[in-house]
């Protein structure tokens, strides 16, 4: 009949992503507290000094070559309304390195590869992120060099989540641009055709 309505049908729920794997104790992306000196004498001290050597697990990469990363783990994470804000900022602070590989990564211009910048991933924000191949490329500056248990515990989350993380120098991105994205699209397509 014309006035009645049929009953709708209920959706299926969401299946929860799967939660981030626990960091050791203490460990955990934090604000630091950024005045414009501060954050000018941090960019200046990645501009001179150089990050530590490229870590195991491929050209700078930490994490599984194999095994494609967590479905919806983006998409379906819950985020702290001060991590987004941050974010925001940190795209718009962005260092002269991740400037110029950003230059090159937008609009999947590397291959038809998407990345995200400052992307937030299960509490931590990443430079660059691109889900299809379940990869973060990390940019670092000097301020790496004081942080080294930090950047371990991180990356071994990030690979706790099915990610390989690449880890390239500030002066790489700058000095030699050719080579850093042919290391990208390496391990990259690496990864999307072991996961077909």
């Amino acid at each position: 009949m014309r006035g009645e309505r049929k009953p709708r049908a209920r959706r299926a729920p969401r299946a929860k992503p799967t939660p981030p794997a626990p960091l050791p104790e203490g460990r955990g992306e934090k604000e630091p507290t950024r005045d414009s000196a501060t954050s000018d004498d941090a960019r200046e001290a990645s501009r001179e000094c150089s990050p530590p050597p490229f870590r195991e697990g491929g050209p700078g990469g930490v994490g599984s070559a194999r095994g494609a990363p967590v479905p919806h783990l983006v998409t379906g994470q819950r985020v702290d309304a001060d991590k987004v804000t941050f974010a925001r900022q940190l795209r718009r602070e962005m260092t002269p390195a991740e400037t110029a590989l950003w230059q090159h990564l937008r609009a999947s211009r590397l291959n038809g590869l998407h990345f995200r910048r400052q992307q937030l991933v299960h509490g931590f924000i990443a430079d660059f992120y691109c889900h299809a191949a379940g990869a973060v490329v990390e940019v670092d500056g000097g301020v790496h060099n004081a942080q080294l248990e930090y950047d371990q515990a991180r990356d071994l989350a990030f690979a706790a989540l099915g990610l390989l993380v690449l880890r390239v120098r500030n002066d790489d991105v700058l000095a030699r641009p050719s080579e850093v994205l042919g290391q990208i699209v390496a391990a990259c397509e690496s990864r999307l055709s072991e996961n077909l």
